[in-house]
């Protein structure tokens, strides 16, 4: 398997630290069997969007504080056009940390710790992909369909019926249960928050007072009995993604 590492950032000496350094790891750290392609490099967000209008890209490491367009600007993009790419955001500041959950980055990269975080952040990013590699086959009423899983919102269920809610805005539906459900995305990052929810902990935005959860602006219903279980997970998995 082949994966496409791009890298965006206006410094151009730390591009060329961070390319080297990124070929590095990866010549240590990947399995047998896995392969990654390093760069191209680029100076801007226009030049990473007409990129990737062109070409595959699985992981782009982003600078947030660049002139012009800046890395969040970039991201917001990608969300929509390009929701497969797994971001990490780079910056020189912790400051960036909790507005870049607005944008599903993957990981959050400081600067000045790139030889104490990357390795952590790259071995589950190699976990990540091969993961995401495996698409998962559902049976929806317009047929068989292979889903990336990290395009997955949520599976709301209803009597004998599953609806997934895709990132893109797309529905399908099935003829199945939560249940048969969770069996096909174990190993992923989705947590059973109702008897008629799972929901993508990389795309929750909020967990709200009322007793809501904040997905890609739709509110989804926490069960009482699930709520501690559910926000504990949710911390966990914050934490991991941002070696808190």
């Amino acid at each position: 398997m082949m994966f496409n590492i791009i890298f965006c950032d206006d410094n151009s000496q730390y591009l060329e630290s961070l390319t080297s350094y990124v070929q590095k790891e990866c010549s240590a750290i990947v399995p047998e069997g896995l392969d990654f392609s390093i760069g191209p490099v680029f100076r801007s967000g226009q030049e990473v969007l007409q990129y990737m209008g062109e070409h595959h890209v699985d992981v782009l490491l982003l600078d947030i504080d660049m002139p012009g367009m800046s890395g969040f600007d970039v991201a917001k993009i990608i969300c929509k056009e390009y929701p497969h790419v797994k971001i990490v955001f780079m910056s020189a500041y912790d400051n960036f940390v909790y507005s870049s959950f607005e944008y599903y980055p993957f990981a959050y990269l400081r600067k000045s710790h790139l030889a104490d975080e990357f390795p952590k952040i790259f071995s589950r990013l190699v976990e990540r992909l091969i993961k995401t590699d495996r698409q998962i086959r559902i049976a929806t009423t317009e047929g068989i369909k292979s889903l990336d899983a990290n395009s997955i919102l949520y599976i709301e269920s209803e009597r004998n019926y599953c609806t997934v809610h895709l990132t893109y805005g797309t529905k399908y539906v099935c003829r199945s249960t939560l249940t048969a459900f969770e069996q096909e995305i174990t190993g992923f990052d989705f947590y059973r928050i109702h008897s008629a929810f799972i929901v993508n902990l990389e795309h929750v935005e909020r967990i709200m007072e009322d007793g809501t959860v904040l997905v890609k602006n739709e509110m989804v219903p926490i069960a009482q009995k699930r709520a501690k279980e559910f926000k504990k997970a949710y911390m966990d998995y914050v934490r991991r993604c941002f070696n808190a």
